[in-house]
């Protein structure tokens, strides 16, 4: 017989969104909070639509950066427009730049600021010139120190004479200048070496000023500028010693390694801390020795810790057995340092080591500590050792761990924490019982409100019956009524029955 053919379907014709701009992420159709914030931008006061961007910012969901687009596109009013700008920045949403551009001719100083810094920190060089115009021109002190920095970040070489120029004027104050020396180290121009070489050997200059000039040396970088660098290794000036330092650790090289090793022997602990800061981009097994040292005999608390850290990133079955060694001694300074490093280490050592240090150990503080440790290196596994180790001990010790760790696993696991917090729903302490509860409410998800409804029927203890359902009431919980009318109010305890149905009668005549 013939073929038989489908008709075609008719396309649906998609309509246009003023909000959605092309290449922008389309909002969802059922997505009521879309809506919402789209009839506030459309009706809203100027509070609200600000309050719509804080809600922006604070959901960073790219379904409603359109609406973002929309503000910078039609905004009028100077608050919502400079919130939106900083909304911008706040979300690295560097394709609005072009949008935000536009206002850099504002009559506003404020205005005008705020969009500089925000076309400087997305480096939108397509603005450079009418900033570096406005740098020349401008009076506003406040607004020339947001062209400056924007034009080191946008790398600007047509700025260096200027900035120069700016730096020597008779009315340039300190912080100018600082900000001035920190943009010239960021163009990166050997050209701005013989500059910089002269305000950080100047005598008069102010110590910052000395500093900051040795970092910018530091971010241009090269031969001629380590050269000059090295002569200042042994500085008088403690702040130009710690930039020159950072700056050799930041080369990473042979000669960098020998400067920060022979710095860690500083007298000055600020300037040893420096040096251990710069070892970290090292984490060569060659340090071992001089770390372990200073771990042991610094007199500095900081600059011990610190070595404890550099010393855990190297990674090394040196610092492993020393780690296992230390942490089963009393000495609870150092113990709380590795404990705080040991991330740094092979993960199965690193949980291998917290465990054990966890059974050992009396201090709850430090154990608490483990806890936290744990959830940051492997949370699965943190479950399992408080289930072992923590959650059903007899001891009456273990009630504040067991509730630090309730605590731990709702504020780690977000909706994960839902399988392992219904578990604790039946525990047989009624304060585990009570925080299971808390928590589930305070997650503010159906799904926890409906294992909440599911369980507190066959709850035997009246206080944690009682506690709950004040829950209810100060968090406003609506969706609790119908639980309440059918079990709670049929409790055996007159109390329950009272404040269950004052309850009722309050979230009822709630909004």
């Amino acid at each position: 017989g013939p073929k038989k053919t489908t008709p075609k379907r008719k396309r649906r014709k998609t309509k246009v969104n003023p909000f959605v701009e092309a290449g922008s992420v389309k909002k969802d159709k059922h997505d009521k909070d879309y809506l919402k914030y789209k009839e506030i931008l459309e009706f809203g006061t100027s509070l609200k639509r600000i309050w719509v961007i804080q809600q922006i910012v604070k959901k960073k969901n790219k379904k409603y950066y359109p609406l973002l687009e929309g503000i910078l596109k039609n905004e009028i009013s100077e608050n919502v427009y400079l919130t939106a700008i900083d909304a911008s920045r706040h979300l690295e949403l560097k394709k609005y730049a072009a949008l935000i551009a536009q206002h850099i001719d504002s009559d506003s100083a404020h205005m005008k600021t705020s969009v500089i810094e925000a076309l400087g920190e997305f480096q939108y060089t397509q603005s450079e010139d009418e900033i570096l115009t406005l740098l020349k021109s401008d009076k506003n002190k406040w607004l020339k120190n947001a062209c400056i920095r924007a034009l080191g970040n946008m790398k600007s070489a047509n700025a260096l004479p200027e900035l120069i120029k700016i730096f020597g004027l008779p009315d340039t104050n300190s912080e100018m200048k600082l900000a001035l020396i920190h943009a010239i180290g960021q163009i990166n121009s050997s050209t701005s070496i013989p500059f910089l070489e002269e305000q950080l050997t100047k005598s008069s200059n102010t110590s910052l000023i000395r500093a900051y000039s040795a970092s910018a040396l530091g971010m241009i970088g090269g031969p001629k500028a380590f050269s000059i660098l090295k002569k200042h290794v042994d500085d008088k000036d403690i702040r130009v010693v710690m930039s020159v330092i950072k700056a050799f650790g930041d080369t990473q090289s042979e000669e960098g390694y020998q400067i920060l090793y022979q710095s860690l022997k500083h007298d000055n602990h600020q300037i040893r801390y420096a040096a251990l800061t710069g070892m970290e981009k090292y984490k060569t097994p060659k340090s071992f020795r001089i770390l372990k040292y200073l771990v042991y005999n610094d007199d500095n608390y900081k600059v011990r810790q610190k070595a404890v850290d550099v010393m855990s990133q190297l990674d090394s079955n040196k610092v492993t057995k020393l780690w296992a060694k230390e942490l089963k001694s009393n000495m609870s300074g150092l113990k709380v340092q590795m404990i705080h490093s040991i991330h740094h280490l092979n993960k199965s050592k690193g949980l291998r080591l917290l465990t054990k240090t966890f059974v050992r150990e009396k201090d709850v503080n430090i154990r608490k500590m483990i806890l936290s440790k744990l959830f940051e290196i492997d949370k699965e596994k943190a479950v399992q050792i408080i289930n072992r180790k923590v959650m059903y001990k007899n001891d009456e010790e273990y009630l504040g761990l067991k509730l630090y760790s309730i605590a731990l696993i709702h504020k780690n696991l977000d909706s994960k924490a839902l399988p392992v917090l219904k578990k604790y729903l039946s525990h047989p302490n009624i304060h585990v019982r009570r925080h299971a509860y808390y928590y589930l409410i305070g997650s503010d998800r159906p799904d926890s409100y409906q294992l909440v409804f599911k369980t507190l029927p066959k709850e035997k203890d009246k206080g944690v019956t009682l506690y709950v359902i004040r829950i209810f009431k100060d968090k406003k919980v609506k969706s609790s009524i119908p639980l309440l009318k059918k079990h709670i109010m049929r409790s055996l305890y007159p109390q329950v029955r009272k404040e269950a149905k004052e309850i009722i009668s309050y979230l009822e005549t709630q909004a």
